[in-house]
């Protein structure tokens, strides 16, 4: 007959605890990819992103491909908050470029308000020219920023503090972003002029207008 001491039973209920709160943290991936045009793909891997993923290209113009196109991919389902650094950065020839700006430009969310434009950088939150999706929402940012002679660096990142960033070029982060968040007390120098595409407001049953989000168009709440 095994004679085994018994865990205290607050002990007991720690370790139970501790294997639940492993469960429900997920694991991470992190993933330098070197064929980048499978990079699409990756995207389903993380259906816990607070993402649409709408600046990144569905597919990557050859000549990005050409020229040595590179993707790095870190993700995790953390229990609170996900955490996220997603990048992919391509040179293009004049054409590819041209077009893919267009295409930036042009981007727009639909929504029930209507269509939800992308938001062109003035040059008050980058210091390169940037096309945002995302911007400090719940510590949350997507943007595309041009990041050099037809040189496009696409980013989605949600909860990294700068000391946690691995792969994001200094001139593509938005202006303060290592001022902004600090591991020490409270976020108060964050940007206060927020913004997400994928936001819009809709009545309730009550008729009561309330915050919503999508990250497809196809997926709308019923009122």
């Amino acid at each position: 007959m095994c004679n085994l001491r018994k865990a205290p039973r607050l002990l007991r209920v720690l370790l139970l605890a501790a294997v639940l709160l492993l469960a429900l943290c997920g694991c991470s991936q992190k993933t330098l990819c070197q064929d980048a045009a499978r990079f699409p793909e990756v995207f389903a891997e993380h259906p816990y992103l607070r993402t649409g993923y709408i600046v990144f290209p569905k597919t990557i113009p050859a000549s990005g491909l050409a020229n040595g196109a590179e993707f790095y991919d870190y993700a995790s389902d953390d229990f609170l908050d996900p955490t996220a650094e997603i990048v992919l950065c391509c040179s293009y020839d004049d054409t590819d470029f041209a077009n893919e700006i267009q295409r930036l430009e042009t981007l727009v969310k639909t929504s029930p308000e209507g269509k939800k434009p992308i938001l062109i950088d003035d040059g008050s939150r980058f210091s390169v020219p940037a096309y945002i999706a995302e911007y400090n929402d719940d510590f949350a940012y997507e943007y595309a920023a041009v990041t050099g002679p037809r040189e496009i660096t696409y980013v989605y990142l949600a909860f990294r503090y700068p000391d946690q960033l691995d792969q994001v070029p200094v001139a593509a982060l938005p202006t303060g972003y290592e001022q902004f968040y600090t591991r020490n007390g409270p976020r108060s120098s964050e940007p206060k002029d927020n913004y997400n595409i994928y936001e819009f407001l809709s009545p309730d049953k009550d008729g009561k207008m309330i915050r919503c989000i999508s990250y497809t168009d196809d997926d709308w709440p019923a009122n």
